[in-house]
């Protein structure tokens, strides 16, 4: 019971951070999206092709530790209506019940606490690639490392990589107010 209980604090938890929907875009991601952008246009000379890839939203320690109770006593009250439909458990079906009930309770509890929670996320990462102007008038397929505050502001870009620069005299064009 203790290890299934420390596996879903530990291991639910973890889905939260790629924060996946496959039906398309979280609104979240369309926003970071769209200050990475403004931030682009505001940063370089030119660029063109934006591409996303590894958006990840990195929720709070709080927010993080009631997702986690969520999970185990979802897992929680599962195995014990397993237990009891096999006849493990020794208490009436009132004296189950009433269980089942308080457990309910306190997941909606936490529930409840989670959805008002305000500070849900500490931060947002991203990479953004995109073919940027270079001072030789051609462009480069650079990637960038993108960290984004819970209000969508970046707070750090980092190039990660490159396709097609060919020397380090190579650099790239910045506008004159670079990101103001």
């Amino acid at each position: 019971m203790k290890a299934l209980l420390l596996s879903a604090f530990i291991g639910l938890g973890f889905g939260w951070y790629s924060n996946y929907s496959p039906g398309g875009k979280t609104l979240d991601q369309e926003m970071v999206e769209k200050a990475v952008l403004e931030w682009a246009d505001k940063t370089f000379e030119f660029y063109d092709g934006p591409r996303f890839e590894k958006f990840l939203m990195v929720p709070s320690d709080q927010y993080f530790k009631l997702e986690n109770q969520v999970n185990a006593l979802q897992e929680y009250r599962e195995e014990l209506k397993q237990n009891f439909a096999a006849g493990e458990v020794k208490k009436t079906k009132e004296e189950f019940d009433l269980q089942l009930k308080k457990l309910d309770r306190k997941i909606d509890s936490l529930q409840k606490v989670m959805t008002s929670n305000t500070a849900r996320v500490k931060s947002f990462e991203i990479d953004f690639w995109a073919n940027i102007m270079v001072n030789n008038a051609l462009t480069v397929y650079y990637v960038h490392h993108i960290v984004l505050d819970p209000k969508y502001q970046i707070t750090e870009a980092k190039i990660t990589g490159s396709i097609g620069k060919e020397n380090d005299q190579i650099v790239i064009l910045y506008k004159k107010n670079k990101g103001k």
